[in-house]
């Protein structure tokens, strides 16, 4: 809890209970936590304020990280109630920023292998509508398409890129990299 409760801010902090680390990036770290309201799981993502990334240069990374957000409940987003309801769960303080999704997205690696099977065309196609929108909206032609950075959202049944600052940093790697992993 003490690293939560050092980057989300207060008030988002105050809805939930039982929140542990899933995952870090270079400049977030995402959370599971049960909101006290309801007691269903939530997703927090936050920024990290006390990374090197956003320590060398804040600005950029907050705006990256703002980027990924938008980018994120606009994906698994819709019409829906989700949508909506991950703008409402978007809280700052001073210069701490998150965010929570009223369900759980995890990293690829977590999903059982034979989903993964099953669905590689989809992965594909929703991997590659995320390097068209960070080479046409983001400016980024570089993309890392390590397992580590490719997440699944099972109520919304979508796949998505995260940590955009290794997709920045490290070389280019393509989608047939998923085929060679399966």
């Amino acid at each position: 809890m003490d690293s939560a409760s050092s980057i989300i801010p207060p008030k988002l902090l105050t809805q939930f209970k039982d929140i542990s680390l899933l995952h870090e990036t270079p400049y977030s770290k995402i959370f599971r936590a049960v909101k006290i309201a309801n007691n269903e799981i939530y997703t927090l993502r936050a920024l990290d304020i006390f990374s090197q990334a956003y320590l060398k240069n804040a600005d950029e990374t907050t705006t990256l990280f703002m980027q990924e957000v938008l980018h994120i409940c606009l994906k698994i987003g819709s019409a829906d109630s989700h949508y909506s309801d991950a703008f409402s769960h978007l809280q700052t303080s001073g210069k701490m920023m998150a965010f929570a999704l009223d369900f759980s997205c995890r990293p690829i690696s977590e999903v059982p292998l034979e989903d993964i099977r099953t669905k590689i065309e989809q992965i594909i196609s929703d991997l590659e509508a995320d390097v068209k929108h960070l080479s046409k909206q983001v400016q980024i032609t570089d993309h890392a398409m390590k397992l580590q950075n490719i997440y699944y959202c099972k109520p919304k049944d979508k796949y998505f890129l995260a940590n955009w600052t290794a997709v920045i940093r490290e070389s280019m790697v393509t989608i047939a990299f998923l085929l060679t992993y399966i």
